[in-house]
């Protein structure tokens, strides 16, 4: 089965597959290949995703209208590219603007570095139709061959260890042609290009960086094709959780795939990214980062491999004179040299030399950070502000600094780079890198659980006074909110986003208009967890309110989201008849919306929110037909979030069988959606399989068919036990509950503590700590033991349990 890795112990792996091994003398064999697509090229080239719609809207389409559901960013940039621009000269002329002129982007001047370096590989593949590959090769003044037109495959020669490969798979900016990634492709470019591609991964590891994978693609072809015959596997890194998702199954089920995921998007850091925008990502980077980055995992590989800093920086005189050495020996001989240039390369050395210097520290902290070695720098940097002056101090700093831009390592190398950075500035006015700096440190103590110092730190944040740094006051608050709920402070973070809300929900700028709304619907989730329903429903429609009517499309969309949450916790406290207005009004806007994006995610939460009112209501019958209908829409779209969607107007209609009596209705209900979505890559969908499956076991149970339940309850625990985030652990301890209730009605008691105690020990271990769950667990245990006659047994489980939860904050342990 494949593995999956952390970026840093991929690197470690491939590092140790490049060393050098084999006989003395013996011919030497790059043992990787890289893979490069246009994530690399990011962000100085646009995503596909970015190109294809700026050509719908040249042509007049609307670029937020729902798409083929079936089609790749790449078809899409295909279909609409060739739409905008039918002409082959105009097309060239577009896709060259995209990058004449600019640099390369960070990724391909580090890959560059390593295949300089002569220790990885020698080949890359791509699917980019800029030319940094090249350009950024050039830098580092490796010879290399470039193959960007279909013509010229001919000339791609992996096997020539001693000049660099680079094909564009698809064509450089010249030969650039939309037709060849449509579906209907011709199959000999395709199979020429597979073919190419899959003979360069023969012997080597495919490494795959900044690519999605679009189905039907030549490299996907070439890489389906060799497959079974790649010793070592390859090592896919995939940007984040969803674009692994994406992948065809024949390639996430590949026997020595290696891939390279991050974990899904914290809500912290969700929340970072919405009031501090792009500086979300220094702050939060190695500690709740929600993508893998190119620069850091070819960083990781400069690491292991042990790199030195590449002479064009380290010693840029030495370089330079060496690569003039080289020109001039190859140009002109002692006969030919007509214009003298020997003399003039004697004169270049006798000024460098005169003018050479010992190197500073800076320069010594400055080729540890050329190595990518931050740490080793940190503690260069360290030792030199001891001694330093105010001036060198302030110097050190930047550097600092600048370590900090690209440290991904452990929280602890991260707070020593925060506080050697605050002494290094103690004596100069605060700006606005001090206070990102600050807010590192906050969230670097959030990471170590030291919840107290990283509170004090995020709130010195938040009171700061620094010119035009209002998003990241609102982070400080932020971080500081999470810090009180992490320790248990639940009611002071309420507080503190409550606090948020009310300090920005009229500033001028949107960001901060939206992260007053998320700070306040976070604030009545907390409530809400509290037990305080009430004052959560209220804060959630005084988000609604303020923005139902807001100029920022982002902004109302949130409003929506607060509404259908201020719905669903009212229909819980009985009070339908409010909720379904809630619903109704929701569903109103979102259809006067017509043509928004949201629009189209937002609409189906309020046709569901509003079924559901109408149960709180008693109007099951029209709970139904609600349900019904929605399941019938929501099957016809095309969108793929609309999956979910239907999914949860099935369980919604299923649920309403079950109140309208209709029992065995109702159990083949949540047993076709059950089978429907079991696989289902869509979460929401997923989600509700699970809940089908642990409704029609509650429902068999009910009707004493309980050697039904118990199938039904095994089938959720077998098909779905591995699944640990979200509820499912929650659900899964629940199913072994229920399982143990049936297995007492069948007077299996042995069996029945069994489940008990497994439902316990998952309930324990789940996210959120589940603490209700466990506590049902072992109560249920106590009186199973009871009921045995185990009558001391029972006693010390129900002392151990009222030991443990007699001070609960969960309302149904205590």
């Amino acid at each position: 089965m494949s593995r999956f890795l952390s970026t840093e112990k991929a690197a470690e792996e491939l590092a140790a597959l490049c060393k050098p091994g084999g006989e003395s003398g013996q011919k030497r064999r790059f043992r990787v290949l890289f893979i490069a697509g246009a994530g690399l090229s990011e962000p100085v080239v646009p995503s596909c995703r970015r190109l294809w719609r700026e050509c719908a809207a040249l042509c007049g389409a609307d670029a937020a209208a729902p798409q083929q559901a079936d089609a790749s960013s790449l078809q899409q940039l295909a279909q609409w590219l060739s739409k905008a621009h039918p002409d082959p000269i105009s097309r060239r002329t577009f896709l060259r603007s995209l990058f004449d002129g600019k640099p390369p982007s960070a990724a391909w001047v580090k890959l560059a570095r390593l295949t300089a370096s002569g220790r990885i590989c020698n080949t890359i593949i791509t699917t980019c139709f800029d030319d940094f590959a090249g350009r950024a090769l050039r830098l580092f003044h490796v010879e290399h061959a470039v193959c960007d037109t279909i013509l010229a495959i001919s000339r791609f020669q992996p096997e020539s260890e001693a000049v660099a490969q680079v094909f564009h798979a698809h064509g450089g900016a010249m030969e650039y042609d939309p037709a060849r990634l449509l579906p209907h492709a011709r199959d000999d470019y395709r199979a020429a290009v597979a073919a190419k591609a899959a003979a360069a991964m023969s012997g080597r590891v495919p490494v795959i960086m900044g690519y999605s994978g679009a189905q039907d693609d030549a490299v996907m072809n070439a890489l389906k094709e060799r497959l079974p015959a790649l010793e070592n596997g390859f090592y896919w890194y995939c940007h984040s959780a969803s674009s692994y998702e994406s992948l065809p199954p024949w390639l996430k089920n590949a026997e020595k795939g290696v891939f390279v995921t991050p974990p899904e998007p914290g809500l912290l850091q969700q929340r970072l990214e919405a009031s501090a925008g792009t500086d979300a990502a220094f702050i939060g980077r190695g500690l709740f980062g929600a993508e893998v980055e190119a620069v850091y995992a070819l960083e990781c590989l400069e690491r292991e491999l042990r790199l030195e800093a590449p002479q064009i920086a380290s010693d840029p005189a030495s370089f330079f004179v060496s690569r003039m050495e080289e020109l001039v020996a190859s140009a002109s001989g002692p006969e030919t040299d007509v214009y003298f240039l020997r003399e003039s390369l004697e004169r270049l050395r006798r000024i460098l030399e005169a003018a050479k210097t010992a190197p500073d520290g800076g320069e010594t902290v400055l080729n540890l950070m050329r190595s990518a070695r931050y740490a080793e720098a940190l503690d260069a940097a360290s030792e030199q502000a001891r001694s330093g002056t105010r001036e060198r101090r302030k110097a050190i700093a930047e550097l600092v600094f600048k370590c900090l831009l690209r440290l991904g390592g452990p929280a602890q190398a991260q707070l020593k780079a925060c506080e050697l950075y605050a002494d290094c500035r103690r004596q100069t006015l605060p700006d606005r890198q001090l206070l990102l700096v600050q807010l590192k440190k906050a969230a670097a103590l959030l990471s170590e659980k030291r919840y107290e110092d990283s509170a004090a730190a995020a709130g010195l944040a938040s009171s700061s006074d620094t010119p035009g740094c209002d998003g990241l006051r609102a982070a400080g608050l932020i971080l500081k909110a999470q810090a009180y709920s992490a320790s248990g402070a639940n009611a002071q973070a309420a507080e503190e986003l409550k606090s948020l809300g009310e300090r920005f929900i009229s500033s001028a700028t949107p960001q901060l208009r939206a992260s007053a709304l998320l700070a306040w619907q976070d604030a009545a989730a907390l409530l809400a967890a509290q037990g305080r329903k009430d004052a959560a429903s209220e804060l959630y429609l005084k988000a609604w309110n303020s923005g139902a009517e807001d100029s920022s499309p982002q902004l109302r969309a949130l409003a929506h989201d607060a509404a259908s949450a201020a719905g669903e916790l009212l229909a819980g406290l009985g009070r339908g008849a409010q909720a379904l207005e809630i619903f109704e009004a929701s569903l109103a806007r979102t259809a006067a919306e017509k043509g928004q994006e949201f629009s189209e995610v937002r609409m189906p939460e309020a046709i569901l929110g509003r079924a559901q009112a109408l149960m709180a209501l008693g109007r099951v019958e029209e709970s139904l037909a609600a349900y019904e209908s929605a399941s019938e829409v929501f099957a016809g779209s095309r969108l793929p979030v609309m999956e979910g969607k239907a999914a949860r107007a099935l369980l919604g209609r299923a649920a309403a069988l079950s109140r309208l009596g209709r029992a065995e209705d109702a159990i083949r209900a949540y047993a076709a959606l059950a089978a429907k979505y079991a696989s289902s890559r869509n979460r929401e969908a997923l989600d509700s399989a699970g809940k089908a499956l642990l409704n029609k076991g509650s429902r068999l149970a009910a009707l004493g068919r309980h050697k039904e339940a118990v199938a039904a309850y095994d089938g959720l625990v077998s098909r779905y036990a591995a699944i640990k985030d979200g509820d499912w652990p929650s659900r899964i301890a629940r199913a072994l509950l229920n399982k143990a209730l049936s297995l007492k009605a069948l007077q299996d008691n042995i069996a029945a503590l069994e489940a008990c105690d497994s439902a316990a020990a998952l309930a324990q271990d789940a996210p959120g700590n589940a603490e209700g769950e466990t506590a049902r667990a072992v109560y249920t245990k106590g009186m199973l033991l009871a009921e045995l006659n185990r009558v001391g047994e029972a006693g010390g489980v129900f002392e151990e349990l009222a030991r443990r939860y007699r001070g609960s904050g969960d309302s149904q342990a205590r």
